[in-house]
């Protein structure tokens, strides 16, 4: 299984490069460290990383100043900072150190060492949502196209790494879809803290339904679709997923068919709305974003 995203480590600290190493990898990233501002340059310069975990006080290198902000500036000078987002994780980072990286470097979140094992599910989130963030700026440098005409989008696609488009038809004999949606799909994704959002349930004026897609699907992290009885709409919504390269969790009623070219996916198959909701909490974290 590829590697959930790249992650460059800055710690002089060896023994905390070696826990932030084994916290990371175990959840799936691929990690390499560095000691020092400059070997993490050079780390940079053979491969871009998706993230980067910066202790930024490198108290052994420079008790004086904010030694980890080199780091970010050394992305900057690269032209990286649109593409590598940070996470701070600091024994001596001063409040107003916490302020500027906030401000100017891209920092999705700021951890205190001292506190960091009782916060290990929120820093993996932090970690989660910079590697989405990388990702889509990396889709973003290659411009997006309106998916009917191929001219340039004329929409205004602002990235949402908490939102979730769901496809799913309206009505089915094999269960009340409403309750699919508001029992099963949205309450996992919001214990999961995140953001459902179906085309219906948000209509945009001015662009007719199929462009509100198009765009909400570009602004998602991933989607959510569930092709019980084989509704041609929500087929189509799936291959624009596939086309823009978001991760779709496809579901399905176990009483319905899956359609020959999706037979080999992988799917969740539920049985009643409660074992829906149960098998999204337990999915969703693993995904591959």
């Amino acid at each position: 299984m590829d590697a959930l995203g790249e992650i460059l480590v800055l710690d002089d600290n060896a023994d905390w490069r070696d826990q932030l190493r084994a916290i990371l990898e175990k959840d799936g990233f691929s990690v390499r460290t560095a000691s020092n501002p400059e070997e993490a340059s050079e780390l940079l310069l053979e491969r871009p990383v998706h993230a980067v975990v910066v202790d930024l006080k490198l108290g052994d290198l420079d008790l004086s100043e904010d030694a980890g902000f080199a780091l970010f500036e050394e992305i900057d000078r690269l032209d990286l900072s649109e593409m590598i987002y940070g996470v701070v994780v600091s024994g001596h980072a001063s409040p107003k150190s916490t302020r500027e990286a906030f401000k100017r470097y891209g920092v999705v979140d700021c951890f205190e060492k001292g506190e960091l094992h009782t916060q290990i599910g929120q820093f993996l989130q932090a970690i989660r949502e910079a590697v989405i963030k990388a990702k889509y700026a990396q889709l973003s440098k290659l411009g997006f196209r309106c998916f009917k005409t191929g001219s340039t989008c004329t929409c205004s696609i602002r990235f949402n790494s908490r939102q979730v488009f769901v496809a799913m038809p309206y009505n089915s004999e094999l269960i009340v879809m409403d309750d699919v949606y508001d029992l099963g799909i949205r309450a996992a994704l919001q214990e999961l803290n995140y953001e459902p959002l179906r085309a219906d349930k948000k209509p945009v004026l001015g662009r007719d339904l199929m462009c509100n897609v198009c765009k909400f699907i570009q602004e998602s992290a991933f989607g959510i679709v569930d092709i019980t009885d084989w509704n041609p709409n929500v087929l189509l919504e799936l291959g624009m997923m596939f086309g823009w390269g978001r991760t779709a969790v496809i579901i399905k009623h176990e009483n319905s068919q899956v359609p020959s070219d999706l037979r080999g996916a992988l799917y969740i198959e539920y049985a009643s709305i409660n074992s829906l909701k149960e098998q999204l909490k337990d999915g969703i974290p693993n995904l591959e974003l």
